[in-house]
């Protein structure tokens, strides 16, 4: 679901900034100049959000990293109390 929104907000963003080049009357050094700061704005909208992608999938693999940790270790307790049963 996070991937759609994403998906449509990155749409929206690309099909406004057309809608607004081909329905605002502006002369070609002035369109340029739009397309400049347009590209520049959505470049650091781009970059914020890997940025905040970047820091929640580095927080998701430590919860991993972390749970298997946990198991691995519940495991060999496991395992090493059956071994003592054994005897």
């Amino acid at each position: 679901m996070c991937k759609k929104i994403l998906k449509a907000g990155f749409w929206g963003v690309i099909l406004g900034a057309i809608a607004g080049l081909f329905l605002a009357p502006k002369s070609g050094k002035e369109t340029r100049e739009d397309l400049k700061q347009k590209a520049g704005e959505m470049k650091d909208k781009a970059m914020a959000t890997a940025e905040k992608i970047e820091n929640k999938a580095e927080a998701v693999i430590e919860k991993v990293e972390q749970k298997a940790e946990e198991t691995v270790q519940e495991i060999k307790s496991e395992w090493n109390e059956e071994k003592k049963e054994q005897k």
